[in-house]
């Protein structure tokens, strides 16, 4: 006989499980704090660089921005901002972002890799610049990623600094803890309805 409750549940509860998964498959996340102080009273760039020329498939995602951002900067080759969103996506190879800033206190973002690396590897640094895009300070920040080595973070403790932020899974949303309750109440519901 055919029960059309019970493939409509287990495909509920697969729907369910799978969409609650999506989010640990994503890569490592750092919190990034910039102390502009020693620049006070003047305006610059904040420039964000992703290298990787073997890996065209990398993706840093910068998202989570505090301080004072100017809402205003310069796409290098193919990084993306979407201000509506707060985001900046950087692929890897050769691309950058330089957000216009004013220096003086502190900038805060959070970056998350999508990086699957390869022989070359793949190198997310942070600098300042002058209003001209000359430079200020380089590698301030540096998140380097080398095939079998783990991940390299190195901070310009005069100017930045880095931690881990749920490094190899990202803390779960709202949205996902209701995927995964509503799973498991469908696997509930699924067993109560077998011992009948």
């Amino acid at each position: 006989m055919f029960k059309f409750n019970s493939i409509l549940s287990r495909s509920l509860l697969a729907l369910a499980l799978a969409a609650g998964s999506a989010a640990a498959v994503a890569g490592p996340t750092y919190h990034v704090d910039i102390n502009t102080a020693s620049q006070a009273g003047n305006n610059g760039g904040l420039l964000l660089s992703f290298l990787g020329l073997d890996n065209s498939d990398a993706v840093a995602t910068i998202d989570h921005w505090t301080g004072s951002f100017l809402g205003t900067g310069m796409a290098v080759n193919d990084a993306f901002v979407n201000y509506d969103a707060a985001s900046l996506t950087i692929a890897s190879g050769y691309n950058a972002y330089v957000f216009d800033v004013a220096f003086g206190g502190h900038f805060g973002f959070d970056v998350t890799f999508d990086i699957d690396v390869g022989p070359v590897g793949s190198n997310f640094g942070v600098s300042l610049t002058d209003d001209m895009y000359g430079s200020i300070a380089d590698d301030i920040v540096s998140i380097a990623f080398q095939q079998d080595q783990p991940v390299s973070v190195a901070a310009n403790a005069s100017y930045a600094t880095v931690t881990p932020a749920a490094v190899g899974a990202d803390v779960p949303e709202p949205a996902d803890w209701a995927l995964v309750m509503s799973g498991l109440g469908l696997m509930g519901f699924a067993l109560r309805r077998r011992t009948r």
